[in-house]
């Protein structure tokens, strides 16, 4: 499978401008103790012991209490093969850049899956989303110490009853005047 780092896609896909973008994730299990947050970008200084850097942003932020930060990560993405009836899925390769996150990741268990999200938005206005993910499930496979691959489904769109909404007099009175 293709492997291809966000950054390196990102200069490669846009023309030179200030704006850059950041990828916000965010990661709630049942095992977890608070939900995992995570960017693409180090722009805020969080703490000097450990040396911890990350972005700020008002997305999914608890409603009561301080805001917490969206941890700084290195992520890869790798490619997708088009295979006919698969599932659509998104898979990132988390390179460890904190050894607490690591941890995180690996306490939830295997064979279970998170709920994640995940949101884009412009490192000059993190509180505006460009696009916006939610539902989604992911499944953490076991990796090793440096790299953690993570998989993040979508619902599955084939599920959906067909037709869903039926064009009749109830549901659309404004079509039969």
């Amino acid at each position: 499978m293709a492997r291809e780092s966000l950054n390196a896609r990102r200069s490669r896909a846009e023309p030179v401008t200030a704006e850059m973008e950041v990828m916000f994730i965010h990661i709630d299990h049942d095992a977890l103790e608070k939900p995992i947050r995570l960017s693409t970008d180090p722009t805020d200084f969080i703490t000097e012991d450990p040396l911890v850097f990350g972005t700020h942003s008002p997305w999914l932020q608890p409603e009561e209490g301080p805001a917490e930060p969206y941890l700084f990560m290195i992520a890869d993405a790798l490619m997708p093969r088009d295979k006919r009836g698969a599932v659509t899925e998104l898979q990132l390769a988390l390179l460890a850049v904190d050894q607490g996150i690591v941890e995180l990741l690996l306490a939830i268990p295997p064979g279970t899956r998170a709920r994640a999200s995940l949101a884009v938005a412009l490192l000059s206005d993190p509180g505006r989303l460009i696009s916006e993910f939610r539902r989604l499930e992911l499944s953490v496979a076991t990796g090793n110490r440096t790299e953690i691959p993570l998989t993040l489904t979508g619902p599955d769109i084939s599920a959906v009853p067909w037709p869903a909404g039926r064009q009749t007099k109830a549901r659309f009175p404004g079509l039969f005047r």
